[in-house]
């Protein structure tokens, strides 16, 4: 093995483990007067390179190992300075839970009384924590209510135990204590305000909706009919925004007619016949609870909201079918 070959090859290991040529390494320092012609790097024994490179015992002459190489090779070694343990655990250490949204979303208007109230988090949520960290308030008192989760404990749903007054400014909040179940604590109180629909106005019985039909969710809607807010072309009903689990109920009697997957967008959805040319669509369900040629009346429960097909997040999209045609569902539905 020849001194002269090896001084002209700097070899970094570097903290990733990867070996790299420094810049300039393509030369070669003249040999000594006297020594055989030098190999080129491609003829180099790797074997002799591997062996001499574990080797810490100096030659005669040669000068002992520095502590960071052997200098005389110009073999240089760079090591991450933190101990394993620690390196190892500045890539294991989870991240502490943060608040992905609130539902009524902040800033919204027109939200239904009854309306259930949530919080989404980026992880699975010690259950105790949590609860006692999230408020809904109306002029700083904490609403009554129950509480349920959802979506692998991410999801925590308030059904306020009674409607909330007309016209009122609600703020979903959760304070510092909320824990994650691996036990990390939200970092910052976050929190959103939205107003509560206004009390209706009387309308005259010419404008009314047509008898028998009612809402088949209670939400605010997120996008109408005939909108084009996503990449599926123009709206062909309405969404209505939900969490996963809230019950979806028929907006009218009928037979049901569909009771599944019907379609490659629609997900788990139901239709219903109402007879004269009149259908309803109820679609991205996450279960069903009505089967086909079940007769069902206003408000008989048919499914739960959900996120299946083409959805951008849980929600019901409520389509209505005249003659063939679909038609604005607000035309039928009662106002609110």
């Amino acid at each position: 093995m020849h001194r002269a070959t090896l001084a002209a090859v700097a070899i970094v290991i570097g903290a990733t483990g990867h070996l790299v040529l420094a810049p300039g390494t393509g030369a070669r320092a003249p040999a000594a007067p006297g020594s055989p012609p030098a190999a080129s790097f491609e003829q180099l024994d790797r074997s002799a390179i591997s062996d001499r490179a574990t080797d810490s015992r100096p030659e005669p002459g040669e000068r002992a190992p520095t502590a960071t190489g052997i200098d005389d090779w110009g073999l240089t070694m760079f090591v991450d300075p933190r101990p394993a343990s620690e390196a190892a655990l500045a890539t294991a250490t989870p991240a502490p839970p943060e608040v992905v949204r609130f539902r009524p979303r902040d800033g919204w208007t027109d939200v239904g009384r009854s309306a259930q109230l949530s919080v989404r988090f980026t992880t699975a949520m010690d259950h105790a924590t949590t609860e006692a960290a999230f408020h809904a308030t109306i002029d700083g008192v904490d609403m009554a209510g129950t509480v349920r989760w959802a979506e692998g404990d991410t999801v925590l749903v308030l059904r306020p135990s009674t409607a909330m007054p007309y016209a009122a400014v609600v703020e979903l909040r959760v304070d510092p204590g909320a824990r994650s179940t691996a036990g990390l604590e939200v970092a910052a109180m976050t929190s959103v305000t939205f107003t509560v629909q206004p009390r209706p106005r009387p309308t005259s019985s010419g404008s009314a909706a047509p008898s028998g039909w009612q809402w088949p969710l209670i939400g605010p809607i997120t996008q109408y009919f005939r909108q084009t807010l996503t990449a599926y072309g123009i709206h062909q009903g309405i969404d209505i925004d939900g969490d996963t689990g809230d019950p979806v109920r028929a907006a009218r009697s009928g037979v049901v007619v569909v009771a599944g997957y019907a379609d490659e967008c629609g997900g788990l959805q139901v239709r219903i016949d109402h007879g004269g040319g009149l259908l309803t669509w109820y679609r991205h369900l996450s279960a069903i609870e009505t089967t086909v040629g079940a007769p069902v009346t206003a408000g008989t429960l048919i499914g739960r909201v959900g996120a299946t097909g083409c959805a951008f997040g849980s929600h019901l999209h409520f389509g209505v079918g005249d003659d063939g045609e679909f038609v604005d569902p607000l035309r039928y539905l009662p106002p609110r």
